[in-house]
């Protein structure tokens, strides 16, 4: 079925419901997600590049995909392991850059987890290196691939990872096959993997006292903390194969209806989205919609 705006149809009565783009009383098909005019919007705004999070994203659940990538849904309050992870590719980007460990404020326990763990990891370590390339982003059109590289040195791509566990070995081959597309020259994929300490900060402790704690704990036992694995790209070369494979399929659901983005409920715990699929609303004070706020509280409907 076409999905057409109210503009385009005959006047007649009918019950109007607010437009999930343009928030205005326009659309009376009650059924559809998007209207015309909402999917002309997004087309200018749709992302042709798949990236590792992208595809990984539309692995694990459509729908989340639909939400973040499609109608570029996000939530304005970043989770914990976002803020984490930022803060510390930023720290190993400027320690290998030569500028030294950032000076992290200390006002929250995630601040404090990755100052101590970046100074645990700088101690153990040690390994300033020469003629590194920090923080580079690369696409190529054949297949739409986008990849942002945390350094490259020499013949091997270096990926960092603060978590609370080691990545799986399927995504690892997810993606080293997509920095392989970018980088087809490179011969060896390392995880720098980092393992997030399970420590809570005291009621009556200081934020620098805790930074501490955290220090002496990993300095104790770096190597639960601290693991680099390193593999050579060739050993993935199935996984470029279904990497085009997926991106063949994310780009013959451009146009298909929100229905077609089934919703993984296995996947449900946690995600940024489970608020949008369980109360089919999507609350102004929680996402905007296309990098902006939308002013008001809107809902949706679906039939999945």
């Amino acid at each position: 079925m076409k999905i057409l705006c109210e503009k385009f149809k005959p006047l007649k009565t009918v019950n109007k419901i607010t437009c999930n783009y343009y928030q205005k009383p326009l659309c009376s098909l009650s059924n559809n997600f998007l209207c015309t005019e909402a999917e002309r919007k997004r087309e200018k705004s749709y992302k042709s590049y798949q990236s590792y999070s992208s595809i990984t994203t539309y692995l694990s659940c459509k729908r989340k995909y639909y939400f973040n990538y499609i109608m570029n849904i996000q939530p304005i309050e970043r989770p914990d392991w976002a803020i984490r992870g930022s803060l510390f590719h930023t720290g190993l980007e400027m320690y290998y850059s030569g500028e030294g460990l950032p000076a992290i404020e200390l006002d929250s326990d995630i601040n404090s987890i990755v100052s101590g763990v970046l100074k645990s990891y700088v101690e153990f370590y040690n390994d300033k290196r020469e003629n590194l390339k920090i923080e580079m982003k690369f696409t190529i059109d054949n297949p739409s691939i986008m990849a942002y590289i945390d350094m490259i040195d020499g013949d091997t791509i270096i990926d960092h990872k603060l978590a609370k566990s080691e990545p799986t070995l399927l995504n690892v081959g997810y993606q080293a096959s997509i920095y392989h597309r970018v980088i087809p020259d490179a011969e060896k994929f390392m995880i720098n993997f980092v393992k997030v300490p399970q420590l809570k900060k005291k009621e009556t402790e200081s934020f620098e006292d805790f930074v501490k704690r955290i220090f002496e704990a990993v300095r104790k036992e770096p190597n639960k903390y601290f693991s680099r694995m390193t593999y050579s790209l060739s050993e993935f070369y199935l996984f470029e194969c279904q990497i085009d494979n997926i991106i063949n399929e994310i780009n013959s659901m451009r146009n298909k209806h929100i229905d077609y983005y089934y919703m993984n409920t296995s996947s449900c715990y946690l995600c940024d989205y489970d608020d949008i699929c369980l109360r089919k609303t999507i609350d102004d004070s929680k996402y905007t919609i296309g990098g902006e706020r939308s002013g008001k509280r809107i809902s949706y409907n679906n039939s999945g």
